[in-house]
């Protein structure tokens, strides 16, 4: 699934923070297999108590993991997003700038693109992505989060259809074996 991050960053700017944003996602692929059983454990729980312990727990790996590969001033946002996006089970893999900047995520189930278009519909991803470009550009930025409705519409497909049960499935199996885990 591609976000499309829509700014008023000059182009230089976009592509340097499109950079720091793939160092980002890397070091926290690097952290997924510190970050999946949590994120497992807070799924199975209903304690609030517990799932705070485990949220904290989610952002102090990625705090960690994120120490020099994001400005200081952005690192709280970085990790705030990646938290969330953990949490959510979607998986940012990149970022690229063109006319704005993309963000890929795998998405392997229907719970976390719905959660994906929630956070983007309740406008709760253009707040925190604006506020990260503000804290990078050093001035007030307004982020617009999307993605087409189509991409939308293939993926909901793939994600209820037999066929694409199959091909999610071969996608958990291929990312396992690449994070030298045994697949599900």
């Amino acid at each position: 699934m591609r976000l499309h991050l829509e700014s008023s960053l000059n182009k230089n700017k976009e592509k340097k923070l499109a950079s720091i944003m793939t160092a980002e996602m890397k070091a926290a692929i690097k952290c997924e297999a510190s970050v999946s059983p949590l994120v497992h454990r807070y799924h199975k729980t209903s304690m609030e108590s517990e799932r705070s312990d485990i949220k904290h727990r989610i952002r102090k790996i990625y705090r960690k993991a994120l120490r020099g590969v994001c400005p200081r001033s952005m690192l709280e946002h970085s990790v705030k997003w990646l938290t969330r996006f953990a949490l959510h089970r979607i998986n940012p893999d990149c970022a690229d700038s063109r006319h704005s900047i993309v963000l890929y995520c795998q998405i392997l189930t229907i719970e976390a693109m719905s959660s994906l278009k929630q956070m983007i519909d309740s406008g709760e991803l253009a707040e925190l992505f604006s506020e990260m470009f503000s804290l990078f550009a050093d001035t007030t930025i307004e982020v617009y989060v999307s993605f087409s409705v189509e991409e939308y519409d293939t993926a909901f497909k793939l994600l209820t259809s037999a066929a694409g049960k199959t091909t999610c499935f071969d996608i958990k199996v291929i990312i396992a074996r690449n994070m030298g885990q045994s697949p599900p």
